[in-house]
């Protein structure tokens, strides 16, 4: 069984649009759609699905853990990067003194 299939299958059960549960749980239906989908590469990293099929795994009383094991580690690694090197941002640089002169 996928996450998608768990999920849909619990929303059916309930007569739940997509769009309701988005609405009950406060969570986008992007993120919803996604789930649906099986499509993981679509949450900006794999903590976003799994947050997601926590949230929505206890939404519809299903075993969160059970649920979020069917998630892949693997997908697109948060970007850490702040822009190109030296983007807007003075470099400083420091001599190998450690302390200033000081005249005598």
């Amino acid at each position: 069984m996928s996450v998608g299939h768990a999920l849909a299958a619990k929303r059916g059960e309930r007569g739940l649009s997509i769009d309701q549960v988005a609405a009950s749980t406060r969570t986008r239906t992007e993120p919803l759609r996604a789930l649906k989908a099986n499509d993981f590469g679509r949450f900006p990293a794999p903590v976003y699905a799994r947050g997601c099929g926590k949230t929505h795994a206890m939404y519809h009383g299903l075993d969160r853990d059970e649920l979020v094991r069917l998630i892949p580690e693997a997908g697109n690694p948060p970007s850490l990067a702040l822009g190109p090197v030296g983007a807007g941002v003075a470099r400083r640089e420091f001599s190998s003194q450690t302390s200033p002169q000081v005249p005598a």
